[in-house]
């Protein structure tokens, strides 16, 4: 960890930092294996680009400079967003449903209880702080609700809505017409996450290497379910942050299902010493009607105890709680999250046709809302950053 300085003048340290080494999980093993090998393509291209002073054109000689151009350049104007289609809309929503029917078994047949997923909760250097979990809770749900499209940007059939200024009092609300696909809520030590669309999980996820159909079967890493443990862990293994990490399915019947994930004693024996494992308590919720979030369908457009619009069911409700995790998503996971950026209109320095490959000025960028910076500068695979940038200042995008 190092000490920063944020925008309003106040020391604190840097919780966000990038990792210092790649962690295990499934799709962060196969963003940063794709990013090692466009390396080689991407110093090409560089060169190309270059002018007489040996740096690419547009982009920032130092990392000082470009770090003041990135909190400076808040009048950059983001390109015109052509409005989404019926079309695109409808087959987007038709993609949804069936993500949804696939996903779909009989929740009466499905275990209650304490289940234990034999990992131990300790601190992971590649998982410190809250940025590497965070992004791993988001990249799960950009990914089953296709949030982002081929290039990384929002999918556009989507729109994006802001409701609130202040970073530790938002709602960022993904919507397909009149439809609410994902609604987070940010709060200075709460972050919650509603996604429509979402069947409830089974335990056997808590099995490890378990192999999920839609996810790519053998060709996983760690198989379904290992970024997420794993992100569990990372907070829980924090004491600093007094984190907290629960589940809230809803089905499309109203029937409520409650998962917690908790850090269980162990004692020691033999030569082993004391630990704690990560177990998951899953157990039926109220009714709908009488839940602890107060869901109704009174309305629509209706909004629940905590402020969050309603979705429609089957739906997820993940509340994470954690010492200014709204900061951290807000200054730290947006900029570092494709689906939340505008870009400029003719200020990439190399794109492809098809629109998922960029080389591009970060600085020349508009400010992410909310955050108060531009993106941040870095590689990015389907929309997600994977590491710091080849060059300082750029912005390096693929789609694959």
């Amino acid at each position: 960890m190092e000490v920063i300085v944020l925008s309003d003048g106040e020391e604190t340290v840097d919780e966000y930092a990038e990792p210092r080494r790649t962690g295990s999980t499934n799709a962060q093993g196969k963003r940063h294996r794709v990013a090692r090998e466009f390396s080689d393509g991407i110093e090409g291209i560089v060169k190309l680009q270059q002018g007489a002073s040996g740096t690419p054109k547009g982009v920032s000689g130092t990392s000082t400079d470009s770090k003041k151009a990135r909190k400076g350049n808040s009048k950059v104007n983001a390109a015109p967003r052509v409005a989404p289609s019926k079309r695109a809309q409808g087959d987007y929503l038709r993609a949804r449903e069936a993500a949804v029917k696939s996903c779909v078994f009989d929740l009466s047949k499905m275990p209650r209880g304490r289940f234990t997923t034999a990992r131990t909760v300790k601190a992971m250097s590649a998982w410190g702080g809250l940025w590497p979990a965070l992004r791993e809770f988001m990249q799960n749900t950009i990914d089953h609700l296709g949030l982002a499209g081929a290039d990384g940007l929002l999918h556009p059939a989507l729109t994006l809505e802001h409701t609130g200024l202040a970073p530790n009092d938002a709602t960022l609300v993904f919507r397909c017409g009149e439809v609410d696909v994902c609604v987070i809520r940010i709060r200075e030590d709460q972050l919650v996450i509603d996604q429509a669309f979402t069947f409830a999980l089974h335990p056997r996820a808590l099995e490890t290497g378990v192999l999920d159909s839609t996810k790519g079967g053998a060709a996983t890493a760690g198989g379904f379910g290992d970024g997420f443990k794993t992100a569990c862990i990372a907070l829980l293994a924090q004491p600093a942050l007094s984190a907290s990490v629960e589940w809230e399915f809803e089905a499309p019947n109203g029937q409520l299902l409650n998962w917690r994930f908790v850090a269980a004693a162990r004692p020691a024996v033999g030569s082993f010493r004391a630990s704690k494992v990560l177990e998951v308590v899953v157990e039926d919720g109220a009714s709908a009607a009488e839940s602890r979030i107060g869901r109704t369908r009174e309305a629509s457009g209706s909004r629940d105890a905590v402020g969050s619009p309603l979705l429609r069911a089957p739906s997820m409700r993940q509340t994470i709680c954690a010492a200014r995790v709204g900061e951290a998503f807000v200054r730290c996971v947006m900029p570092r999250l494709m689906v939340f950026w505008s870009l400029a209109h003719g200020r990439s320095l190399l794109s492809t046709e098809c629109g998922g490959c960029m080389l591009a000025d970060a600085s020349a960028q508009p400010v992410v809302p909310l955050a108060e910076r531009q993106p941040e500068p870095g590689v990015y695979v389907k929309g997600i950053y994977v590491r710091k940038p080849f060059i300082d200042g750029l912005l390096m995008t693929f789609d694959g």
